[in-house]
């Protein structure tokens, strides 16, 4: 449709600019008034010739431009569709005042030509991609982020601490790293059922999160297991921050179904620089957890890289 519509719109070009003065109500045909996309017709100085009702609402000002006026006076005319840029798409923010949100608009610019393929001015079409936009970040914060308690999952929590190990090879700084799990964690699924359980999970989380830094990077690592990754540490507040973390967990009592759960945590901690690969830091880390849980839970322990 689009193109047939482009089509009539340049085969009028095609017989003369001042034929498309006189001749405008012969390209408001219904299916280009009615159309969701913006639609504006220039000259080649971008000088403005026609544009559909969609454009007006988008750009009110085009209620009133004379012909051949510049449409770069346009009130909010968005300085990415310009006539330096030729041919090609261009996005472009713009504040819709009715609805008082930041919408997200896509612009389409082609050449014009006429019959005998000669260039004779621009026809820009522009579609608001909002929806679009804010789909693909919905998706987005679905491939990132864990469905439950809202925190970082797995991969992304990987792919952060990367880039983080990236850094401090760089900058020669030393990381901390903690994970902990969860003490009998699945006791309380099989008492109080598998929704008590999300409850639980969902509120150590956010207690957790209420004490981090915001430097901290917290992800669930999977089931009941969360992990930790600080970028810029100071060895001597690991052992610390990880008991302050452990002793608020122990003091939770979670409500749930006129009943309060209560639950401990183990931890496990390590202080590393990025001399220590990603992967044997995360064992390092295991192994300190694993100690924690046959100490008799509930506490932190705290490893040290082999050099």
């Amino acid at each position: 449709m689009y193109h047939f519509l482009v089509g009539l719109l340049l085969l009028v070009l095609g017989m003369g600019f001042s034929y498309i003065i006189m001749q405008k109500n012969f390209i408001k045909t219904d299916a280009v008034e009615t159309m969701d996309d913006g639609m504006i017709v220039l000259d080649m100085d971008w000088r403005f010739i026609f544009c559909n009702k969609s454009a007006k609402i988008l750009f009110p000002d085009l209620e009133t431009i004379k012909v051949l006026n510049k449409v770069k006076f346009v009130n909010n005319w968005p300085k990415e569709l310009n006539s330096k840029m030729g041919t090609g798409q261009v996005t472009f923010n713009f504040w819709d005042t009715k609805n008082k949100e930041l919408r997200a608009y896509c612009g389409n610019v082609s050449k014009a030509m006429n019959s005998k393929n000669i260039h004779v001015g621009w026809t820009i079409v522009i579609r608001d991609m909002t929806k679009v936009m804010q789909l693909i970040g919905k998706l987005e914060e679905l491939a990132t982020t864990d469905a439950l308690t809202g925190l970082l999952n797995r991969h992304q929590f990987m792919c952060m601490v990367e880039n983080g190990v990236k850094q401090a090879r760089r900058f020669n700084t030393e990381m901390q790293l903690i994970i902990f799990d969860l003490d009998f964690f699945k006791k309380i699924n099989d008492t109080y059922g598998h929704s008590a359980g999300d409850r639980v999970l969902y509120e150590i989380a956010r207690e957790v999160k209420s004490k981090l830094r915001e430097y901290d990077v917290f992800a669930r690592y999977g089931g009941e297991e969360f992990s930790i990754f600080t970028p810029c540490a100071n060895e001597g507040s690991l052992a610390s921050f990880a008991n302050r973390l452990c002793s608020a967990i122990e003091g939770m009592e979670i409500e749930y179904e006129g009943k309060k759960i209560s639950i401990t945590a183990s931890f496990g901690a390590l202080q590393f620089s990025g001399n220590t690969e990603l992967e044997r830091a995360i064992n390092i880390a295991d192994i300190a957890l694993y100690k924690a849980k046959a100490l008799g839970r509930n506490q932190v322990v705290v490893e040290k890289v082999n050099t």
